[in-house]
């Protein structure tokens, strides 16, 4: 063969070779495009000369430009003019000691929009080495709504201070009539005992918790609202401070939070998280406030809203949000991928077939036909996921999926030396639910609660009813069944708590868990109408908790039917 007519198959080779890594770079890109536009805040890539290369469909609507008008422009294209010339000094000493920089730092930025209006903004960085050199990434939020809501408390809390100021007044002057013209003093204390019922009566109809607390954190005066929302009453409560009523941790903290306010002397907007008689966490945005009475003795006053519910749907949106994304991204990665997978999984067993029992690359080929059912199994999950099956529910007890699906694991919990306990009574009603999909939940949960334990452990399912939850109103009536499935084992760390329910999310080393099983056993519950939530300490072990819906017309039918009714 002619040497010289191998020379263009090389070059051809060399070709072929670029032109595959330049696509592989390209659908990087684009899958990673892909990614940002799901979130909510902007995106802005950067390079070690401050120009722009790569920003999500966000931070086009955040500052009013198209993608292209950004790309290769300066980022203080993005800043007000007056902060251009500082930015690109601030921008070298980040890049002479880069490092990140989360959200929330305390600084006063603002961004400027194409039409050249300005908003304030949070803004968090992070570096990234690249073969191309230093990649700085800026996630960016608007945080107008913010600026406006603390202008707005600014005004109640100047207004509160106003009112307090003058009452005090008030009072301080009705005090001095008093010593000077003692013949009027019954009518200064009459004035003053009506004042005083005027508030008590306009305290006791507000929907708002109220409260006050001496110097030493000692309860003087709460209103009723606040007896209802927690069970007590005033006058169980004179002379007791919050390491009396709540639990050591969160008594710690509203006494550090009184002690500040009344450090600072200033009124302060707070978030706390204090239980109710029944044991849940509530969450409470309050507003606490220091004063003096007339002899100069110190308190610190309070006004809360519950905002637990709040709370709760804002999550509960965020996370179908998320799933509703997932889905749309998983469903065409779950084809792309099988199709590609059948064909190499058809060859693979076809050369398993044809191979010898003693050819030394049998137990290889017989590797990677493993490793492809265990991809197909995770694209299944996908599709599962994103294409979830219709339910079809009907009347049932759980005991019986329980007990039968707490078989399947009966080998691995007696080789792994875990105790299991089942407490639930005879008398629980019936749920509708689709028992396959209900069934999958309790296998998935009751797996990650096993696979915590291979050392030995404590394993406890328990059903009961629920309480109503407050602030819920819905046409079960807010009846609920509740299976919790507890173990001790290393428990979840508090930030991972709220994450274990995102996809691909998992607390287990890589390749023993796919990080879909909670986000699908999630989907399936709410699906039914229910949720799931989880307590955890790290050390001592997790709580899973599933709601489901009771059927209240399926008692009523059967006791009208002369039917026995279990529950």
């Amino acid at each position: 063969m002619n040497p010289s007519s191998q020379e263009p198959t090389r070059e051809s080779s060399r070709s072929l070779s670029e032109r595959e890594r330049s696509e592989e770079r390209i659908r990087l890109e684009v899958n990673l495009l892909g990614l940002l536009e799901f979130l909510s805040d902007a995106i802005v890539i950067i390079n070690s000369d401050g120009r722009i290369l790569l920003v999500n469909s966000q931070a086009e609507k955040m500052f009013g430009y198209h993608r292209d008008e950004l790309l290769r422009k300066p980022v203080e294209i993005l800043l007000p003019e007056r902060f251009r010339e500082a930015h690109v000094g601030h921008r070298a000493e980040y890049l002479s000691d880069h490092r990140i920089r989360p959200m929330g730092v305390g600084l006063n930025l603002s961004g400027r929009r194409k039409d050249g209006s300005e908003f304030p903004v949070e803004i968090s960085l992070s570096p990234m080495e690249t073969k191309e050199g230093l990649l700085i990434t800026s996630v960016i939020r608007d945080i107008t709504d913010r600026k406006r809501l603390e202008e707005a408390l600014r005004i109640v809390h100047e207004k509160l201070e106003k009112r307090v100021e003058e009452r005090t007044a008030e009072l301080v002057r009705a005090l001095e009539v008093l010593e000077q013209n003692i013949p009027k003093r019954k009518r200064v204390e009459e004035a003053l005992r009506e004042s005083e019922e005027r508030f008590k009566a306009f305290m006791n109809n507000s929907v708002v918790v109220a409260w006050m607390k001496d110097e030493q954190g000692e309860y003087v005066y709460v209103n009723q609202a606040f007896e209802r929302s927690f069970n007590i009453m005033l006058d169980d409560l004179r002379g007791k401070t919050d390491f009396d009523l709540w639990p050591a941790e969160v008594a710690k903290q509203l006494h550090e939070n009184d002690m500040a306010i009344l450090a600072s002397d200033k009124g302060t907007e707070l978030y706390e998280t204090v239980p109710t008689p029944d044991g849940s966490p509530h969450d409470w945005m309050a507003f606490k406030f220091p004063f003096r009475d007339t002899s100069g003795k110190r308190f610190v006053g309070g006004m809360a809203f519950d905002i637990t519910e709040k709370v709760e749907l804002e999550r509960q949106v965020r996370q179908a949000e998320k799933l509703a994304a997932v889905g749309q991204l998983t469903t065409g990665l779950a084809h792309e991928i099988g199709t590609p997978l059948n064909v190499i999984m058809g060859r693979a067993e076809y050369m398993l077939r044809k191979m010898s029992p003693e050819d030394p690359l049998r137990e290889n080929l017989e590797r990677i036909i493993d490793q492809i059912e265990r991809i197909t199994k995770l694209v299944q999950q996908l599709l599962g996921f994103a294409r979830p099956k219709p339910l079809r529910v009907r009347s049932m007890h759980l005991a019986p999926i329980i007990k039968e699906m707490l078989g399947l694991f009966g080998h691995q919990i007696v080789q792994q030396g875990i105790t299991t306990a089942l407490q639930w009574s005879d008398d629980l009603p019936e749920v509708m639910a689709d028992a396959d999909q209900i069934q999958q939940v309790l296998f998935n949960i009751t797996l990650n609660a096993v696979q915590a334990m291979p050392r030995g452990g404590s394993l406890t399912i328990r059903a009961n009813r629920t309480i109503r939850r407050q602030q819920r109103e819905d046409p079960l009536k807010d009846q609920y069944l509740k299976v919790e499935i507890a173990d001790t084992g290393p428990g979840i760390p508090a930030d991972q708590v709220q994450k274990i329910f995102d996809p691909f999310f998992s607390t287990k080393d890589v390749g023993k868990g796919s990080g879909l099983g909670l986000t699908v056993s999630y989907s399936i519950m709410k699906e039914h109408g229910g949720w799931i939530d989880v307590k955890s300490r790290v050390g001592e072990g997790s709580v899973f908790g599933l709601y489901f819906p009771l059927n209240p017309k399926l008692k009523t039918q059967r006791v009208q039917s002369g039917e026995k009714v279990h529950g």
